[in-house]
């Protein structure tokens, strides 16, 4: 692309600029001729190590070759010839100091509104234009375009991106990202290719990848290859085909993440879909689409059962088929897949069962079917009822304890029965708190207030054996708190050294335990190896260094008839 500002000479203006007039050559066949091989000669002064004399013998070589010349265009000529010399020996000097032509670029697609920057300002671009180092480009909303580099190399940018062609020296080619997405299908040759941004440059070995910013976050996908990626803060990292790599803004000295790429994300990806498809029509071998290669789910077919199938049976077997080599799962569970043939036995519950089975080939992509069976209960005739043999016991939580009930059915309890009470289920006789009532009872009140939850059976005992041979039902009730409604709460404070005191709104009948440790931020009781505690009925105690010198948490509680600790105090923490 030629801005105004910035066009070069062209061999067109040197002969403008030398004068070269139409009446002062007679034949115009042999102007025009001389003009072209004049052209082509000038610009071979770049590319071509000569002498001004070697070209000066090709100039006059020209005119040998020409039947007549008049006399003015002969002096013409000899002007003509002695800019060629001088203009060579520029070049000449300008050889000397590794004058490197620039590589050329093409907008070969433009979709949507594409813009390139040039006398200060935005204008439109379209298929064809010309693209030199230094410019500018960008897409607006719903466009996008492909650059075609000289070196076989293209650039393809994505909706809402902005970028610049840094440098088309044919050894070192950078694009700069300033906003946006753009992605690199690179042609491997020796020299270097980068995607730069002003955070990172991100090197092409031979590759196909994108790289993306935005104003809070940069990052890499590499398709095809490896991208070699050089953070203007921090280490040199090689991504490899099949990852990528994100950081955050701000954290260039940090190490970002690197990951791997899920392929079921990528064909989330419009922009790598895409470029996928423009690929597929450049490249010469598919494998060098990279990941992109497949991006196809294995085939998926259910055979048995079909969907909506009903039966009565507990387990179904499941059958189908997919792509050989691709794994099979069976509600989350993996199965064997034989050679694309798969089998499974599933549980069925009674109602509907919602089946899912899907299948992931190796380049990640997933295939997934869900069926219905539905299991119908069979019928069931009603057996019949058995008249209850043993106790059943029943009870509820009362203002001062619990009331207990049992009847008894077919037993003969004479002997009388014991009660058992436990905090664990299913009590046993004699090991939890037997009480013992006579065979005419069948109520029971017990006066627990502790708030705790018990668990109580009945059994009929056996006077002889000192034993219970029927025991009830187990029931679980939790008694009323009646002892913690003394207290409602509990202030605890140091008093200097390791003495302790407190406040309590309400009374503990049964005095306080006081527990401290230097393990345990928050210290109960009954304590651990790592805690100790005392009893007292006072408002003050003087604690004591037993695990050695420290801080120590302290801790407060109103203690019952039971030994449990109800109500706790803040926590202080005392030094010793």
């Amino acid at each position: 692309m030629q801005s105004d500002k910035s066009k070069s000479k062209t061999p067109q203006d040197f002969f403008s600029h030398a004068q070269v007039s139409s009446n002062s050559i007679a034949d115009n066949a042999f102007r025009e001729s001389l003009r072209h091989e004049l052209n082509a000669l000038y610009l071979n002064n770049f590319s071509n190590r000569e002498t001004p004399q070697n070209r000066m013998s090709k100039v006059f070589a020209i005119f040998r070759n020409k039947a007549v010349i008049g006399l003015t265009a002969s002096l013409t000529v000899l002007a003509v010839v002695g800019a060629v010399v001088l203009l060579g020996r520029q070049a000449t000097v300008e050889q000397k100091d590794s004058v490197v032509a620039k590589l050329g670029a093409e907008v070969i697609y433009a979709e949507g509104t594409i813009e390139y920057f040039v006398n200060d300002e935005w204008v439109a671009l379209s298929n064809g234009q010309q693209i030199e180092e230094g410019d500018t480009i960008r897409s607006q909303e719903d466009a996008r375009a492909i650059v075609n580099i000289d070196d076989g190399s293209a650039v393809r940018i994505d909706h809402l991106t902005e970028i610049k062609f840094a440098s088309l020296d044919p050894q070192d080619i950078k694009v700069e990202l300033l906003s946006g997405s753009a992605y690199a299908r690179v042609v491997k040759l020796d020299r270097d290719f980068s995607l730069a941004t002003e955070d990172a440059e991100y090197f092409s070995l031979g590759t196909a990848y994108q790289v993306s910013k935005s104003t809070d976050e940069e990052g890499l996908l590499v398709y095809e290859s490896k991208v070699k990626m050089n953070k203007k803060q921090g280490k040199e990292l090689v991504v490899e085909e099949g990852n990528g790599y994100s950081f955050k803004k701000g954290e260039q000295g940090a190490e970002g993440e690197k990951f791997a790429l899920d392929i079921e994300e990528i064909k989330k990806n419009e922009f790598a879909l895409w470029n996928r498809e423009k690929d597929i029509k450049i490249v010469k071998s598919e494998n060098q689409l990279g990941i992109l290669k497949d991006i196809t789910p294995p085939a998926l077919a259910i055979d048995s059962p079909a969907d909506n199938f009903e039966t009565q049976a507990a387990t179904i077997d499941l059958s189908g088929s997919t792509e050989a080599g691709a794994r099979v799962f069976v509600n989350g569970n993996e199965v064997e897949n034989n050679q694309g043939s798969f089998s499974a036995k599933v549980d069925l519950v009674v109602g509907s069962n919602i089946i899912k089975i899907g299948a992931k080939d190796a380049a990640g992509n997933y295939a997934e079917k869900k069926i219905t069976v539905v299991r119908k209960a069979q019928p069931t005739v009603a057996p019949t009822q058995k008249p209850f043999v043993g106790i059943k016991l029943s009870g509820s939580s009362v203002a001062d304890g619990i009331q207990l009930n049992w009847t008894v059915s077919g037993l003969n309890a004479s002997e009388g029965f014991k009660l058992v009470r436990s905090l664990n289920p299913n009590p046993t006789y004699p090991a939890d708190n037997p009480k013992y009532f006579d065979g005419g009872k069948s109520s029971a009140k017990v006066g627990l207030t502790d708030g705790k939850t018990y668990h109580f059976r009945v059994c009929r005992y056996n006077s002889s054996t000192n034993s219970c041979d029927s025991y009830s039902n187990n029931v679980t009730i939790t008694a009323p708190n009646k002892a913690s409604a003394g207290v409602s709460s509990i202030d605890l404070f140091a008093k200097g050294g390791a003495k302790v005191g407190w406040t309590v709104n309400g009374s503990s009948s049964n005095g306080f335990k006081v527990v401290w440790s230097k393990v345990d931020e928050y210290p109960t009781y009954p304590t651990g190896a790592s805690t100790e505690a005392s009893h007292t009925f006072s408002s003050t105690f003087s604690i004591y260094a037993f695990d050695g010198s420290g801080d120590y948490c302290v801790r407060v509680c109103a203690y019952n008839s039971e030994g449990v600790c109800e109500k706790y105090s803040n926590k202080i923490t005392v030094s010793l």
